[in-house]
């Protein structure tokens, strides 16, 4: 199983190479229409529950990005932009994401910044996340997230997450876990969970949801 500290940096490098693949680690929102990150699972880990959001994201099309990483050893840094024109050319998505995260003996601690404009103005978006992670031995690890998405659009379509995901591991390609998460929308905010390979259940604007997944990940 990959430590917290790689998964994070992995991660990170997704949400900066692809809007559509932004999806916290651990149980929380991530990214832009597809993924959304307000996302965790984003605690550390690939499988679990996340936040997306529940509207189709529109072909895309000029997409440009570029991403870094630092690693010294206890901290990890990473940060990512991308800007993408919609199908027809009249408007362009950009992002930006930032992340950093401190080693504490078996324990690991989590920052992330991620922020989505359209230039039309129809997507505004800041996203703020915390999480934790501890390792009870070199097999099993614990993590906790919290996420607050905030809509800079002035519609007041805000939403907030809790995730804890405990994963254990059988052998170097095998690995259990169990994640559940929390999310409370406002207004007309339409965040739901998202699980690591199906598309989460659409819920009614405002409306509040809540999941709990249990699964066994295996790489070939």
């Amino acid at each position: 199983m990959a430590n917290a500290q790689d998964e994070y940096t992995v991660r990170q490098s997704d949400r900066a190479t692809s809007p559509r693949k932004y999806i916290c680690s651990g149980t929380w929102p991530g990214s832009v229409r597809a993924a959304q990150t307000a996302r965790t699972n984003r605690v550390h880990a690939r499988h679990g529950l996340h936040l997306i959001e529940t509207h189709a994201l529109a072909s895309m099309r000029q997409v440009k990005n570029a991403a870094v990483r630092y690693a010294n050893g206890p901290f990890r840094a990473a940060a990512g932009y991308e800007q993408a024109a919609n199908a027809a050319g009249t408007s362009i998505l950009k992002i930006f994401n930032a992340g950093g995260s401190v080693g504490v003996g078996a324990a690991r601690f989590y920052l992330a910044y991620h922020t989505e404009h359209q230039t039309d103005n129809s997507v505004k978006r800041d996203v703020y996340e915390a999480s934790g992670s501890y390792s009870f031995s070199s097999a099993d690890q614990l993590s906790l997230m919290y996420g607050y998405a905030h809509d800079q659009t002035g519609k007041g379509n805000n939403a907030q997450q809790v995730g804890l995901t405990y994963s254990y591991s059988l052998s170097r390609l095998t690995t259990l876990y169990g994640s559940t998460g929390f999310i409370q929308n406002r207004n007309r905010a339409q965040f739901t969970l998202n699980g690591t390979g199906y598309t989460g259940i659409a819920v009614a604007p405002g409306a509040d949801t809540r999941g709990i997944i249990v699964g066994m990940l295996h790489r070939f």
